[in-house]
């Protein structure tokens, strides 16, 4: 007996999944508000950290992974998954041709 791919995977770390709005300030400012939406398990699938230059002229060290999960759950790009201690925000969402979706998260660290 052949396992699928899906059950193959490692889905055993678990995410909060937050909805993330952002309203402009009286100041100019802006204020990040996260609702939490639940709580998905997955495969985190961590790339090296990479150092790369802003716009601004600064640099940052970005993390990148795959967080390989059964459903999307409501789930767009900006929004923000909670795992392994920190913030990651979600990039893109691709759907699998087993069924399952690859989103692409990443961190400044």
């Amino acid at each position: 007996m052949t396992l699928s791919p899906l059950k193959a995977l490692n889905l055993q770390t678990p995410a909060k999944a937050y909805s993330v709005t952002s309203t402009e300030t009286a100041q100019g400012g802006r204020l990040k508000n996260r609702t939490l939406t639940g709580t998905i398990w997955g495969d985190f699938q961590p790339d090296v950290p990479a150092f790369i230059t802003g716009t601004d002229g600064r640099g940052y060290v970005v993390q990148a992974a795959t967080f390989i999960v059964r459903t999307r759950a409501g789930m767009v790009p900006k929004d923000e998954l909670h795992l392994k201690g920190a913030y990651w925000i979600i990039r893109s969402i691709d759907e699998g041709a087993d069924q399952n979706f690859r989103l692409r998260i990443e961190r400044n660290v």
